[in-house]
């Protein structure tokens, strides 16, 4: 739905979507997907009476999700949200874990974003916004089993944050411009997962009448010792010159700081030369990417975390030539790059190196 009158407009856009991917996928032509782990008794006991959590396979999917934009001359309001439910079917071994656990996943972003020519060459644009992504204890739940005892649990994971965002265009003459921002965001994050178990019994000894049913979490429900607050501030500025026409020389760098880490600065340089047809690129530059909160504190057994886990580095060089027709167009492009500190699924960091 869109509609404008003046300097005003709204948009509103929708999705819904809701199906089993166990009525397409051939479940039983795999092992370990097979009905006949989905319904046996001697493994999960009375869960395969309560259809919810046992009994079949499934692999469902859920989805609804709306964008809400208002709009005011150069000053947008937006609202979105996403709520998706997921059933990893095919995704687990069905004499672990049941085919119906599932992780419902809860997003909202509201946002304020502003622009305004502060002169005749600076063009300001500031975006202040609230994000909130959620798992939430009684909508996640998962039955597994693990040394011939069974067992539910709830599990809650509730990450908040409230950014502010302010950038800059600086256009000084046909062959001098430059882009600067700063970003300030206050994060309220979980380390991993807050977990509350039901106790493990035999599946013959199962009852669900009498089973002692985990507590389901309170949506306010957040512990010290499992959040992580830092505030991070960032920076960046990037300037382009043209020294003669068909030309670019780049040349752009940023600063970020998260308390856990120490502050880092990263560069990067580019040149891009036109002649007809053809484009000739040579960039080199700087990465950095944080370990996350579940890599450090909030793995399980398959996936080991490290509290103590470096931030990734990297820095690619890379040279492109392109030729271009109307209907055809050939590229070449060779790149190196090497990271420092690679994050691997062992929860350790490791240096690498890659040719292409």
């Amino acid at each position: 739905y869109f509609y404008k009158e003046g300097d005003l407009r709204f948009s509103l856009s929708a999705r819904m979507e809701y199906g089993d991917y166990a009525n397409a996928l051939p479940n039983n032509r795999y092992e370990w997907s097979h009905d006949k782990y989905h319904t046996s008794r001697e493994l999960w006991g009375a869960f395969v009476n309560n259809e919810q959590l046992a009994g079949h396979f499934a692999s469902g999917r859920e989805t609804f999700g709306f964008d809400a934009r208002l709009y005011l001359g150069t000053t947008e309001l937006g609202f979105q949200y996403l709520d998706t439910i997921l059933d990893y079917g095919m995704e687990f071994p069905g004499d672990k874990i049941t085919s119906l656990s599932t992780w419902p996943e809860k997003q909202l972003s509201i946002y304020l974003k502003h622009s305004a020519d502060l002169s005749d060459y600076i063009v300001s644009q500031t975006l202040i916004r609230y994000r909130r992504d959620n798992f939430t204890s009684g909508d996640s739940s998962t039955v597994e089993r693990y040394d011939n005892e069974v067992y539910l649990y709830y599990f809650q994971s509730l990450n908040y944050s409230i950014s502010l965002l302010q950038n800059f265009q600086l256009d000084f003459t046909e062959d001098w411009s430059m882009s600067a921002g700063l970003s300030i965001e206050n994060k309220n994050l979980s380390k991993g997962y807050l977990k509350e178990y039901g106790p493990s019994v035999s599946p013959d000894e199962l009852d669900l009448d009498t089973y002692d049913w985990p507590t389901v979490l309170p949506n306010d429900a957040h512990p010290e010792w499992q959040r992580r607050k830092p505030n991070v501030v960032g920076s960046y500025a990037n300037l382009k010159w043209q020294p003669f026409d068909n030309h670019s020389v780049f040349v752009g760098g940023r600063l970020d700081y998260d308390p856990l880490f120490d502050p880092v600065s990263t560069l990067r340089l580019g040149y891009v030369a036109r002649s007809g047809e053809f484009v000739a690129k040579l960039l080199w530059g700087q990465s950095y990417s944080e370990p996350s909160s579940r890599q450090m504190f909030g793995a399980w057994s398959a996936m080991a975390d490290n509290a103590q886990l470096a931030p990734e580095r990297s820095s690619t060089l890379e040279a492109v030539v392109s030729y271009t027709l109307e209907s055809v167009e050939a590229l070449v492009d060779v790149y190196s790059v090497r990271i420092e500190d690679a994050i691997v699924n062992a929860g350790v960091n490791q240096n690498r190196k890659i040719l292409g």
